[in-house]
This record gives C-alpha cells, sequence and structure tokens, in this order.
C-alpha cells in the first residue's frame, strides 16, 4: 500500500459519519468532535455537585438503548447519600426502587402500584428497570 495515510474508512450509526484515528473514534459529522467526549458531557450532567464540586446527587441511567448523545434524558431516580442511604429512589418521593421491584416480581401490576405509591406509572417502570440492571450486574 503505497499512501497508508490516505486511506480513510467511514463507520456510520445511521446518521453521522465516524472515523477512527490514532485510536479515537472521531464524529466527522460534527466537525471532527471526539465522539466520547460528547456522551462523556451528557452522563456528567446527570451528576449534581454541590458548592465544592463535590457530587452529591446521581440520577441513573435506566435503559441500555438509550443513546449517550442525548442531550436529555428524564431524570426520574435519584442516588442521594442524604435519602434512603443512598439507594435508588423515585425522584421527590424518597421510595426506593427496591421496595417496588419487590413487589411487582411478586406478582403485583405496575399500574397498582403506581396507584398505591401515588406516581405515574413510568416511573414505576423505571424503578423496576433500575432494579433489574443493578441485579443483573452483582
Amino acid at each position: 500500500m503505497p499512501h497508508p495515510l490516505a486511506r480513510i474508512e467511514f463507520q456510520t450509526d445511521g446518521v453521522d459519519l465516524f472515523v477512527e484515528s490514532v485510536g479515537k473514534l472521531i464524529n466527522a459529522s460534527m466537525t471532527g468532535q471526539l465522539a466520547m467526549r460528547e456522551a462523556l458531557k451528557n452522563l456528567l450532567k446527570r451528576i449534581e455537585a454541590d458548592e465544592t464540586g463535590a457530587a452529591i446527587k446521581l440520577f441513573p441511567l435506566t435503559r441500555l438503548t438509550e443513546s449517550l448523545m442525548e442531550k436529555e434524558s428524564p431524570k426520574t431516580l435519584v442516588i442521594d447519600p442524604r435519602i434512603s442511604f443512598g439507594r435508588p429512589v423515585l425522584i421527590g418521593t424518597g421510595i426506593p426502587t427496591a421496595i417496588l421491584a419487590e413487589r411487582y416480581k411478586a406478582g403485583e401490576s405496575i399500574d397498582n402500584l403506581a396507584d398505591d405509591y401515588g406516581c405515574d406509572r413510568l416511573q414505576v417502570e423505571e424503578a423496576i428497570r433500575c432494579e433489574l440492571s443493578l441485579s443483573q450486574a452483582a
């Protein structure tokens, strides 16, 4: 091959073009920014810090299929060491995701759980999804 650096192989996710260079994946469609930088920036938005910069809250993602490039994923759950000993809870309620998941695994419907705890179906689904991903990781 006479000009190895002149050959560029593009990859695509169906929307953007990517090129691998020096071991890094670069989004060629977005003025050459590093693809991982945008994903990391969006993940870092899910961490809330206090005035000193120390992390005090985490808003976990619950879906592996969610794109890390999305600007905002809903913040339905929170992990805060000051609430429920740092276990994941429904935001604004203090309801532990583990309780919802256990009741669901015991046969209760998502609609009944939502009624019992005065929250909407999406919150209960996210709580169950969170616990399923935690139990699979262990």
